[in-house]
């Protein structure tokens, strides 16, 4: 038996180095790589998801590409067209529900209206009530409620679709409010809809009825609190 792997150049973690390692003896692993050759914008590589439509979107630190199985589509910053990419540096992708894509950069947010085929863009300004507080948004994700959660390097935002309005959580000094002012690695929401933020700086959760975030944090004197304070991701099993 013949097993394909479809390996986009410079993605691969140190776990699929092994992964031959876990295939029985007899079965065949053919790895087929991608690089800027074969139209890849380029291969320094941040994320990777795979929309519900089943394409690939691959954000580089060049440009964000659209990939069907076979060809990519590369979309780019055109500095004289308002509905291209703001950015061509991507950090994070986010699928929303409505199936549209949310696209953090290192100058703005941006959503991707399938429909309309183009970018609608979000830009800083920190002295606006209702606008995103800095630029390089290092992280985006959508809660089961239809927020959209940023997070840029001091504040945590949460934008409401419907009203088109953003509320801001600021760094405190105090660990019972507190959220990271260091880049997150990755929030999740549990089916009990609490948000869960993992940060350089302890893993976060969120208090919806005080609207406030609580943390996590080692403590050595404590075998039972977390074992670092650098979170790199937070999954929900089964139970």
């Amino acid at each position: 038996m013949r097993i394909y792997l479809r390996i986009l150049s410079l993605v691969i973690g140190s776990w699929l180095l092994f992964a031959p390692i876990l295939i029985a003896q007899d079965q065949q692993v053919l790895v087929e790589h991608y690089s800027i050759e074969d139209d890849l914008s380029q291969t320094a590589i941040n994320t990777v998801i795979q929309d519900s439509r089943g394409f690939l979107w691959i954000g580089t630190q060049d440009g964000l590409n659209k990939f069907d199985g076979y060809n990519f589509t590369i979309f780019r910053n055109q500095p004289l067209d308002t509905n291209s990419l703001s950015n061509n540096y991507i950090h994070s992708i986010c699928e929303d529900s409505n199936g549209d894509l949310w696209i953090g950069t290192n100058y703005g947010l941006n959503k991707y209206n399938y429909d309309e085929g183009r970018f609608v863009h979000f830009i800083a300004d920190p002295a606006a009530e209702n606008a995103l507080k800095e630029d390089e948004v290092y992280y985006v994700y959508e809660g089961s409620q239809g927020y959209i959660w940023i997070k840029t390097l001091s504040f945590l935002s949460r934008y409401n679709p419907n009203t088109g309005r953003f509320r801001h959580y600021e760094h405190y000094n105090d660990v019972f409010n507190f959220v990271s002012e260091l880049p997150t690695f990755s929030i999740l929401e549990d089916y009990k809809g609490v948000l869960w933020v993992g940060t350089k700086d302890g893993l976060h959760f969120f208090d919806r009825e005080l609207e406030i975030f609580k943390r996590y944090v080692h403590n050595p004197s404590d075998p039972t609190s977390i074992s670092s304070n650098r979170i790199k991701y937070v999954y929900e099993d089964s139970k």
